[in-house]
C-alpha cells in the first residue's frame, strides 16, 4: 500500500460517492460538536433519535421497508420523552419567564469549574 500511495496518491480508487459519504460523515461530526457546545447531551440524544425515526420513515416510503408495531411504539416513546423534556413545569426564573431549571444551579459548565476554584480558595 505504501508504494501505491506514493505512486497514485492517497485518494486512489475513491469514487465521487465515497467522497460524498466522507464529507457527509465529517459534516455530521461537526454538527454534533456544535449541538453539544451550544445545547446539551440530552438534546443531542433527542436529535439522534428523531433522525433515526425520520430515516426509517423515509426508508419505508422509498424502499418499501415494513415498519413493525414495536418500532411505532418506540417512536411514540421518543416523541413523548421529547415533549416531556421540553414542557415547562411552572417554575418562574429570575427573568420572570417560566423555567424548568432551579435558580441555584449554574447555567454553564464554566460556572461549575469556577465553583470548584472558589471552594478551594475559601478552604485554604
Amino acid at each position: 500500500d505504501h508504494s501505491a500511495i506514493f505512486s497514485e496518491g492517497f485518494f486512489q480508487g475513491y469514487s465521487p460517492l465515497v467522497v460524498l459519504v466522507i464529507a457527509l460523515e465529517a459534516g455530521g461530526g461537526l454538527v454534533v460538536a456544535v449541538v453539544i457546545k451550544y445545547a446539551d447531551n440530552i438534546l443531542k440524544s433527542f436529535a439522534t433519535a428523531v433522525s433515526i425515526v425520520t430515516s426509517t420513515i423515509v426508508s419505508a416510503w422509498i424502499f418499501g421497508f415494513m415498519i413493525s408495531k414495536l418500532f411505532v411504539g418506540g417512536c411514540l416513546l421518543v416523541f413523548l420523552a421529547i415533549w416531556l423534556y421540553s414542557k415547562k413545569d411552572g417554575v418562574e426564573s429570575s427573568q420572570g419567564s417560566l423555567s424548568t431549571r432551579p435558580k441555584n444551579l449554574p447555567q454553564q459548565t464554566s460556572e461549575i469549574a469556577m465553583m470548584g476554584i472558589d471552594s478551594r480558595k475559601s478552604s485554604g
